[in-house]
């Protein structure tokens, strides 16, 4: 767990997965959206636009998109992180959206 900052215990109550399951301790991680190599760029672009921007409205329904990173650079790096091969359509919207950000606050690149 100390290779990834971003792991966190967790505790599975028992029950969870029906009456004979234990408590299991294991670990979690943040949630991540996978896509085929073959996914075109433009549909990764298109759902990371769709699922970020509408991410207050997600965190409504379900309290797994609570966490979802919303600076660009901080979701890059939780994959670099984590080992994870970075689709080409996740890198164009990042950076796409680092260009947008950085210009809307005068070139300057702003933390959340």
């Amino acid at each position: 767990m100390a290779k990834v900052s971003t792991a966190r215990h967790v505790t599975i109550p028992a029950g969870f997965y029906g009456d004979t399951q234990p408590e299991v301790q294991t670990i979690g991680l943040p949630n991540m959206l996978i896509a085929s190599a073959d996914t075109s760029d433009e549909a990764v672009e298109v759902v990371l636009d769709s699922m970020l921007k509408g991410a207050a409205h997600l965190k409504l329904h379900h309290q797994a998109f609570g966490n979802i990173p919303v600076a660009p650079e901080l979701a890059l790096s939780i994959m670099q992180e984590v080992g994870i091969a970075v689709h080409p359509g996740t890198l164009n919207w990042i950076a796409k959206n680092s260009a947008e950000k950085q210009a809307s606050n005068g070139g300057t690149a702003v933390d959340e």
